[in-house]
């Protein structure tokens, strides 16, 4: 598809749709998933919600993702996926003022969940919506408009949730709620110049790769997806009742980690380009591994700003399984072969959202970590390089 002229605004077509998907992602993924993790310390310390019950929450929030990640496609195909995506966008809103209100464990768990199947579905769509909308040569630029909704709603989150917080947890979170507001209002712009993403036709299925080389690729994205949990669940929590630095300390991780989502595809690809996408996957999987895995055993400055800076960077790590993909199979076949990464993705979430809350609360946080971090080393051997025939050069 070639760039559509630009509108009245000066911005060409493709380029407004692929913002407006980033904010969808600051709603969903970034205020509706990772601001989560702020609150964390502030509602078990205030005795809102046991250790427990606030890991549940979060885990509810990573499990319902694979509903909305699941049923994407076919809500595309009732309806126009701009009328999809604006609902998700404006449900998710409601849930993100709704979670204000100190009514206990299972209204805070029943939203938190909705916007966790909300976060799957504006994934899968509004990156389908960017690229489809872009020119080919356009469209990693496209997805970095889209994954970069997610790096700076946690930048932001960890920079101002310690300074809301200390006005009171309701404070914090209709400050999110009114950053969501803004990011709804800035999907809308964008989405309002088009609807050009044709539904799929059921009816001539896509084949899938056979080899093991693809089937290690969907293993990794499970296993990738499992093995951050510990930290988007726990890390702030962790940095502030374990290891006592405080909320303003805490928040500046959350804000590195939040940095470090927004470069991360653009280091990852610059690697990729010299390297190749098969040893990137095993070099990014690997550290990682090490990030994750660090604060089980030494919880010092160093290998606590480590843990941050590349737990921080892993879209970057989901972005070049995307490529690796693509290598695997014809263009044809990707429709498919994304939603099976993304499913697996799910998938793993939800495993590690629903297991890692009971673990922590028989074991502590040391385990999580060890889990997490075994997760990543066990996705680079999976990703270990082989040659794979490629069924379309282009």
């Amino acid at each position: 598809m070639s760039a559509a002229p630009a509108n009245e605004d000066g911005v060409t077509q493709w380029r407004r749709i692929a913002i407006g998907g980033g904010a969808a992602m600051f709603v969903g993924i970034a205020m509706g998933r990772f601001s989560y993790t702020t609150m964390l310390p502030p509602l078990i310390q205030s005795g809102q919600l046991s250790e427990l019950e606030a890991g549940y929450v979060g885990g509810l929030n990573l499990a319902a993702f694979f509903l909305g990640a699941f049923y994407a496609e076919r809500l595309r195909n009732a309806f126009s996926i701009r009328r999809v995506l604006t609902a998700a966008v404006w449900l998710g809103l409601l849930a993100l003022a709704a979670s204000a209100l100190p009514w206990g464990f299972y209204w805070l768990a029943a939203w938190r969940a909705l916007l966790g199947a909300i976060a799957g579905l504006i994934m899968v769509q509004s990156i389908a919506f960017s690229t489809a909308a872009a020119p080919a040569d356009k469209r990693p630029v496209a997805a970095g408009y889209v994954y970069a909704g997610v790096g700076l709603g946690v930048f932001l989150s960890g920079l101002f949730a310690p300074w809301m917080l200390q006005h009171g947890i309701i404070w914090a979170w209709s400050g999110f709620a009114l950053a969501g507001l803004f990011a709804v209002l800035v999907a809308q712009w964008g989405w309002a110049v088009a609807d050009i993403l044709p539904k799929s036709d059921n009816k001539t299925p896509q084949s899938l790769p056979t080899h093991w080389p693809w089937r290690g690729l969907v293993a990794a994205n499970f296993l990738f997806s499992f093995g951050i949990v510990p930290h988007t669940i726990y890390w702030v929590d962790f940095l502030v009742r374990d290891v006592g630095l405080g909320m303003e300390v805490a928040g500046w991780h959350w804000s590195v980690v939040g940095l470090s989502a927004f470069l991360g595809p653009l280091v990852t690809a610059a690697i990729a380009g010299r390297i190749g996408i098969s040893p990137t996957l095993l070099i990014v999987f690997t550290l990682l591994g090490f990030g994750v895995i660090g604060p089980a055993f030494l919880a010092v400055t160093p290998v606590l700003w480590f843990s941050s800076v590349f737990y921080g960077g892993q879209p970057g790590l989901a972005s070049i399984m995307a490529a690796r993909a693509r290598e695997m199979g014809s263009a044809a076949d990707m429709p498919r072969m994304m939603r099976v990464t993304i499913l697996a993705n799910a998938c793993g979430a939800a495993v590690g959202g629903l297991a890692f809350p009971y673990l922590f609360d028989i074991s502590g946080y040391g385990i999580l970590f060890l889990l997490g971090g075994a997760a990543m080393f066990l996705g680079a051997i999976v990703t270990l390089p082989r040659q794979v025939p490629r069924s379309d050069p282009h």
